[in-house]
C-alpha cells in the first residue's frame, strides 16, 4: 500500500479541502467531483468501510468512510440539496458500495446515479417518504 498524500490527491479537485477533527481526518468535495475523487483515493490504496448520510435539514450530506491503513482512516464528505438529493454511483470504484447505497436511498432518499439496482432494501417498495429524514412526520396510531 501506498502512502496517501492527501494534499496532493485534494488539490487535483476543485472546491475539495481538509478538515482535521479530534478522530481523524474529513475531505469534503462539491458533489460534482464526488466519484472522481473517490476513483483517485482507491487509485492510492483506500479502501470502502461504509456509507451513510445525515440530514443537515436545508442539505442532506453523504459520508463516505475510508480505510487508509489498517490504523488510519478519512471520511469524504458531500452535499446533496434536498430538492435533488443526487449524486454519482461508488459501485463502479467499490462493489461494496452497492447494497450501502441502496440502504441511503432506502432511508433519506438519495439517489445514486448509475447504480446497477437502485430499489428499497430495507422498507416495503409501497413504503412512502423517508423514514430518517427530520422532515419524516410519523403517523400517529391508536393503540
Amino acid at each position: 500500500m501506498r502512502k496517501l498524500n492527501l494534499p496532493e490527491v485534494v488539490r487535483r479537485f476543485d472546491g475539495a479541502r481538509i478538515e482535521e477533527i479530534p478522530f481523524g481526518r474529513v475531505l469534503k468535495v462539491p458533489r460534482e467531483s464526488f466519484r472522481a475523487l473517490c476513483e483517485a483515493l482507491k487509485l492510492d490504496g483506500c479502501e470502502l468501510s461504509s456509507i451513510t448520510a445525515v440530514d443537515r435539514i436545508e442539505s442532506l450530506e453523504v459520508d463516505v468512510h475510508l480505510l487508509i491503513s489498517p490504523s488510519e482512516q478519512l471520511t469524504v464528505k458531500t452535499e446533496v440539496p434536498v430538492d435533488d438529493p443526487k449524486v454519482d454511483s461508488l459501485c463502479p470504484v467499490w462493489t461494496g458500495a452497492e447494497w450501502q447505497e441502496r440502504e441511503v436511498y432506502d432511508m433519506y432518499g438519495v439517489e445514486f446515479s448509475g447504480h446497477p439496482d437502485l430499489t428499497r432494501i430495507l422498507l416495503t417498495d409501497d413504503f412512502e417518504g423517508f423514514p430518517l429524514r427530520k422532515s419524516y412526520e410519523l403517523e400517529e396510531v391508536e393503540w
